[in-house]
């Protein structure tokens, strides 16, 4: 069984934080393994890190559960024009994880189009379709 607290630094000394979203450190401490991995709370600042913070442990439970089964994953990274220094970190975090980067999707009006009708975009407009597939 894994267990995550929030923990104020990374390491096995650290003393629980009370707080969830805005603690420095979440320790992941597996029973069967007898081990502990920290996992930085990158969402501790602003608003909403609580929920930032969830998905943090969502994305580490994901990356477990495809390895656990063999399944291949990587990471596509969606309107990567917007922010550049938003897709360098996706990037780097990427490739500190050793996870691949399977490609880039710049943003595209037609892909919020078809999302707002509940179409597939690679159904809804050609050039997205192109896009994706090529990935």
């Amino acid at each position: 069984m894994k267990v995550v607290m929030s923990v104020e630094q990374d390491s096995d000394n650290a003393r629980v934080d009370e707080r969830f979203g805005r603690c420095r450190y979440f320790a992941v401490v597996d029973t069967d393994m007898k081990s502990v991995t920290f996992l930085a709370d990158d969402a501790s600042e602003g608003s909403g890190a609580g929920v930032k913070a969830a998905r943090i442990l969502l994305k580490q439970r994901v990356m477990e559960l495809c390895e656990h089964f063999r399944v291949k994953y990587g990471v596509v990274i969606n309107k990567c024009d917007l922010n550049p220094v938003k897709t360098q970190e996706i990037k780097e975090f990427c490739r500190d994880k050793g996870i691949a980067v399977w490609g880039s999707i710049p943003y595209r009006e037609d892909f919020l189009q078809a999302i707002d009708r509940c179409l597939p975009p690679v159904r809804y407009s050609k050039d997205t379709a192109e896009i994706i597939e090529a990935i």
